[in-house]
This record gives structure tokens, sequence and C-alpha cells, in this order.
């Protein structure tokens, strides 16, 4: 079988993100998948598959069926490893934190993106009114759990000048944390369409965030490329 598989929820999002390689305008027609069809699709998924990612747009938009499909991949896929895309919002909200801390795969990565240090940054780049102290709060109940987190930073010429913040509150507030990647943009969607705000090569991206990188890792955090 495929070493990797996908599960694809939907392209919307509760989020707008600025250098989104989704656009808005696709955003706002995708259809959000039917929970029976993820449910034959996860019975076709070879049982020996090794990994398999959760993705969207924003998969929490499925809602509680999502923890249906969790409880579907645990019975089906028990030594597959997942790893779940999501901007972690909804999180945020104790019901959902509850069914998700019950329902979803031991062996799973939760990868959440974080676009500043304070919620004047990050919001204005998700483009969401709240959206940082949602994803701070889910990923401070999810760290308290233990949970393998892998923190997201896509960088673009909006946060090129304060990386090193990003990297100091990773640091101080997310001690645990199982690894930062640092992620080059795709220019397609509202990317492309906001170019001119965000776009910067990248080999100016990578000296940017060098000195960012040293300090995660002096201070014990795992850091990858993309």
């Amino acid at each position: 079988c495929a070493v990797d598989n996908a599960l694809f929820i939907t392209n919307r999002c509760n989020s707008n993100c600025i250098m989104c390689p989704v656009s808005s305008i696709v955003r706002k027609k995708s259809g959000i998948a039917r929970i029976e069809e993820l449910l034959q699709i996860v019975k076709q998924i070879p049982s020996d598959a090794e990994h398999l990612t959760i993705t969207g747009g924003e998969p929490f938009l499925l809602k509680k069926d999502l923890f249906r499909l969790f409880l579907t991949l645990k019975e089906q896929l028990p030594y597959t490893e997942y790893l779940l895309l999501t901007n972690g919002r909804a999180l945020a909200d104790p019901e959902y934190f509850r069914l998700f801390h019950e329902t979803f795969p031991e062996k799973g990565i939760i990868g959440i993106p974080i676009h500043g240090y304070d919620a004047a940054s990050h919001d204005g780049i998700t483009r969401a009114r709240g959206s940082f102290g949602q994803t701070m709060m889910g990923l401070k109940r999810l760290l308290r759990t233990r949970a393998k987190v892998e923190l997201r930073i896509v960088v673009s010429r909006l946060n090129l000048e304060f990386i090193d913040k990003i990297a100091e509150l990773i640091v101080h507030e997310f001690p645990g944390v199982y690894t930062v990647k640092f992620i080059g943009l795709e220019m397609l969607g509202n990317a492309r369409l906001n170019q001119e705000q965000v776009w910067v090569d990248y080999r100016t991206s990578f000296q940017a965030v060098k000195e960012s990188i040293r300090y995660l890792v002096l201070h014990g955090v795992n850091v990858g490329i993309y």
C-alpha cells in the first residue's frame, strides 16, 4: 500500500489566512465531506498503512462527526501513525477538547500553525478575530495531556520581522512541544492574490529564521524546515 494516505475533509476554514494556498472564493464554495463517505474510505485503507494525514481546510468543521471518524480509525487502523492538520481553535471549547482527548488515536500528531506572538500579529494574518486566544488555549490543553504537538510557522513577509518573538513564545509558553516546523510559502490561492504583501524568497526566509532555529534547538526543541 502507499506509505502515506490522506483524508481530505473540506476546503472550508473558520480562518481566512492572507497567505493560505486556498483562495477565499474556493473555500466559501467548498462542501464538507459526509461522514458516511469518510467511513467508507477508511474501510478501503489497508490495515498495514504506515501513515494517514487528516487535513483540510479545517477538519473540525466536520463537527462532532470528526470524533466518529477518530473512533473508526482507532478500531480499524490501530497501528497507523496519524497527522491531524488543524488551526486548533475548536479545542478551546471544553466539550470538543474532551471528545478529542477521548477519541483521537494514541499514535497521533496534531499539527497547528502559529502565525504571531500575540493577538494583533497572529489575528492580523488569520484575519479571524479571537483566533490567537483560541489557538493558545487549545495548545495549552493539548500539552497538558502530553499530546504530540507539531507547531507550524509559515514564513512570509508579514511575520519575518518577529519570528524571534514567536520562538520565544514557544519556549516560554509551550514546554514539551513535540516539534516545530518552519514552512515556506505555497504561492497559490490567497498567497498568490496577496503576493506583494506576503512573498519572500526561500533564501531570505532561511536567513531570517536561522537565529530562531538556533534558539529553539538550544532550548531542547526539535526543529524541521519544509
